[in-house]
């Protein structure tokens, strides 16, 4: 534990400074590394522990923690031979653990009186960002892809990176201003990153940073620092999150920008929708769909449910279901909504998973509200149900809170038709007729005939998902005539043609993450896994000649019974080799192409244009 009256920063720093001392981080990095590292180290003690309490001192202090963040960073670019982890981690632990504390010690130095006083924080988290970039395969791989055998110091240390680089960045721009468009610009504007480091900061709880710092043998010595604001962290870290598909995140200004040039309605849609698409396939990538929903359910509660709502469905985007008006003839439209409709697809196969726990989530919203349900609410569930639909037990609960809770006028939720109609087009949608319907279709019953004029004006300018012909045997219940027009669905089909190349320029569109982003999808095939496709952080290959990343394999294996995913063979872990050499050139070919085109990322106004979701 940490010594009584050791400042959090001091701690941080002299547990930096044991490791440079150590043998373990010795045979990491080689000797040569360990001279800077030593130097900054004491550089840092030494402000931190002399001088006066004025500004000019805070700010040395800080450039001095900052010095110190850059080289534990820059550590990463050490090669000394093979540190296999089965983390995905592709360096040793213990630089994983002083990346870790250094970052403790800058943000910690963040809180100092006066470190900010000539405005240089932001300037330094700016720098630190382009840093940073050299993490983001690795800590992708350590905690984003589902590996179980990764031991818990190295966990710990991952989480620790992630919590202490968003912590940072809160305390310089202010939690209340950690918004979407923060952290898309902290994250260059890429999605993947972004979603990285945010699921690494909500799945962290107090007990998995205990040890963060812990080196073998030194349990009784290191210190432990913690972010005394986590919870504070962790909630900022959701609202950011649910600000990503924000228009303002998308369209925000940035020195990219060309000068005079005419940008279109039709352009800043198709650039909303690739932007949403975007943010869509990095949540599935990231595994954050269901570490967000966790968090929600377990830790901030239903008071989020609508925010939530309203963020799943600008990632389903079910209105491009029909074609939009404004895709007209353009074949460069028709390719945006293409690539729109797959990113829908992939998200709503992965909310799949976590349906019973969202939708259980969403019941407990009108109690979170004191018993009435908040504006446009049951329209997003209705609009979320078109492709994520709940199950008719679910159902059931859903529209009993709603019904007996009061609507957004303030009369009941059993006489509002802003909770009514869209309850209906859930029901249809969750494939509940009003034979099975419950509580609902005895309400539409009883209902008056003010209460069903109010139900064929909200289905007659139904601005939500597209209603199916599902609807009529509730408009029959409700004794509305059916007077809707059925939308005509495009036909369906597995895998529709793509559209042709087009000959016209394309709109602006949201450029392809210089960080994350372009690893994970433009890596050459033999460096990705022949199961999901990404790139591998432990290739092995398997009797059958296949190729896999080991962590996606075990989970396959155990799921499978033991069987090949791809030949149905009987297959064990202990039987593919391992490939330290493609292993290699991964890492090498990771390294030769990070950070093509970034620029450094503009906080301040960022943190002026955002405004956090929740």
């Amino acid at each position: 534990m940490m010594a009584p009256g050791v400042p959090p920063a001091l701690a941080a720093v002299e547990a930096v400074a044991r490791a440079a001392t150590s043998w373990e981080l010795l045979e990491a990095v080689g000797s040569e590394a360990l001279g800077p590292l030593n130097v900054c180290a004491a550089d840092a003690i030494g402000a931190l522990t002399t001088g006066g309490g004025d500004d000019l001192h805070a700010i040395a202090q800080l450039q001095a923690l900052f010095a110190l963040a850059r080289q534990c960073i820059a550590l990463i670019a050490v090669d000394v031979g093979e540190a296999v982890q089965d983390s995905g981690w592709g360096f040793h632990v213990a630089v994983a653990e002083v990346v870790a504390n250094a970052l403790a010690g800058f943000a910690t130095g963040l809180e100092t009186e006066g470190a900010d006083a000539d405005g240089g924080a932001l300037e330094c988290l700016e720098l630190l960002s382009l840093d940073l970039d050299r993490l983001a395969p690795h800590i992708f791989g350590g905690l984003c892809r589902p590996r179980d055998t990764a031991s818990p110091r190295l966990l710990r240390a991952l989480h620790g990176i992630c919590v202490w680089t968003l912590a940072a960045l809160g305390r310089a721009v202010g939690y209340e201003r950690l918004s979407g468009s923060v952290l898309w610009e902290w994250a260059s504007g890429d999605a993947a990153w972004a979603t990285t480091l945010a699921r690494g900061v909500l799945i962290t709880t107090v007990h998995d940073l205990c040890e963060v710092q812990v080196a073998t043998g030194d349990a009784d010595f290191d210190p432990v620092v913690i972010p005394r604001d986590l919870d504070v962290l962790r909630c900022a870290a959701l609202s950011a999150v649910l600000g990503l598909t924000a228009p303002d995140v998308t369209f925000g200004v940035s020195s990219d920008d060309i000068e005079g040039a005419v940008i279109t309605i039709q352009m800043r849609r198709a650039e909303l929708v690739l932007h949403r698409a975007e943010v869509a396939v990095a949540m599935v990538s990231s595994n954050l769909v269901g570490a967000l929903l966790r968090f929600v359910s377990n830790e901030v509660g239903a008071g989020v449910g609508p925010a939530v709502a309203s963020f799943i469905v600008s990632l389903l985007q079910p209105e491009l279901v029909l074609q939009p008006e404004w895709v007209s003839e353009s074949p460069v439209m028709q390719a945006t909504v293409f690539e729109a409709r797959r990113a829908s697809a992939i998200f709503a196969s992965k909310l799949e998973q976590h349906v019973a726990e969202l939708w259980q989530l969403l019941a407990a919203v009108p109690e979170a509200f004191g018993g009435r349900v908040p504006l446009g609410f049951v329209q997003d569930c209705a609009t979320l149900s078109f492709m994520t639909a709940p199950s008719e037990q679910d159902f059931q609960l859903f529209a009993t809170r709603c019904l007996t809770s009061s609507g957004p006028s303030g009369i009941s939720g059993a006489l509002d038709p802003a909770v009514l109609a869209p309850l209906c087009v859930l029901a249809a949608n969750a494939g509940v007729s009003p034979d099975e319907g419950g509580v609902l279709t005895s309400v539409l019953a009883a209902a008056p005939d003010g209460v069903r004029a109010g139900l064929q004006d909200r289905w007659v300018h139904w601005k939500g998902s597209p209603l199916t012909g599902s609807l009529a045997s509730w408009r029959e219940a409700a004794a509305v005539a059916g007077i809707v027009e059925e939308p005509r669905l495009p036909p369906p089909a597995e895998n529709p043609p793509r559209p042709p190349v087009p000959a016209e320029a394309p709109p602006p569109q949201p450029k392809k993450g210089t960080v994350l982003g372009a690893l994970l999808s433009d890596a050459p095939s033999p460096y990705c896994c022949q199961l999901d496709h990404q790139l591998m952080m432990d290739p092995v290959r398997s009797p059958y000649g296949h190729v896999f990343d080991r962590a996606t394999l075990a989970r396959e294996l155990a799921s499978r019974a033991g069987q090949c995913p791809l030949t149905g063979q009987p297959l064990s872990l202990e039987h593919c080799e391992r490939l330290p050499d493609l292993r290699k050139q991964i890492q090498v070919w990771v390294r030769g192409h990070q950070n093509p085109g970034r620029r450094k990322p503009q906080l301040a106004s960022a943190a002026m244009r955002g405004t956090p979701v929740a």
